[in-house]
């Protein structure tokens, strides 16, 4: 998910299309969620390049370029004008989470550093970084049906929560990830001037257990 939500973010900065996998209806998590039309397949775009004639009309042959995000010596994310790339295809390849696009804020040319700047926000200005992910997640998917009818019977007949966690922590068990969790709560707590024991909503990809031994701090779910 992180990956195409660095795709798109992507494609706004340069204005280009998004393109999702090969085929539409073989999404990733397709059985959770549903992805929005906004975006083309790569067959798409291979069918539309023909019907429209681009390799004559426009002389460029339908090509990628691909990026390799995991190699530092073979990424151009720094060092490189994306904007003035010719190929009509960009793979910005190995974005496994969400800081792939934000590396742009640190490339050497102006024009890639005002493009992030404009989608990001400057990062020595707290109050100008927008939720950048949480809003093209939303243009871009929705959950399923079962999905949404289980979150919302977790606030049902009590009221919506004062606070939700999101905790993508993979296959970390460390204390401090809970540590950092209490953190973030008691940050929000005093910067929402919260009462004592706020109704907290953790969603993890981990079992919760591991957050147990802080739960009498708050009233969960």
């Amino acid at each position: 998910m992180y990956k195409m939500l660095t795709a798109a973010a992507l494609s706004i900065m340069l204005n280009r299309s998004l393109i999702i996998g090969q085929t539409r209806g073989k999404y990733p998590f397709g059985d959770y969620i549903s992805y929005s039309n906004l975006t083309f397949t790569l067959k798409e775009i291979k069918h539309l390049w023909r019907k429209n004639n681009c390799v004559k009309k426009y002389k460029r042959q339908l090509v990628m370029r691909i990026d390799d995000f995991e190699k530092p010596a073979k990424t151009n994310a720094l060092c490189s004008n994306w904007r003035d790339w010719d190929q009509p295809i960009i793979w910005f390849q190995g974005t496994t989470d969400a800081i792939g696009a934000q590396f742009f804020l640190k490339n050497v040319h102006s024009e890639m550093r005002s493009a992030a700047y404009e989608l990001f926000g400057k990062p020595e200005s707290l109050r100008s970084r927008p939720n950048i992910f949480g809003e093209l997640m939303r243009v871009l998917i929705s959950p399923s049906k079962d999905v949404e009818e289980a979150v919302n019977w977790v606030p049902d007949g009590v009221g919506e929560p004062d606070i939700t966690l999101h905790m993508r922590m993979l296959m970390n068990r460390s204390v401090r990830v809970v540590q950092a969790a209490l953190n973030c709560i008691r940050k929000a707590m005093h910067n929402l001037q919260l009462r004592s024991k706020p109704r907290v909503v953790v969603a993890s990809d981990t079992q919760l257990k591991i957050f147990m031994p802080i739960t009498h701090q708050f009233k969960t779910d």
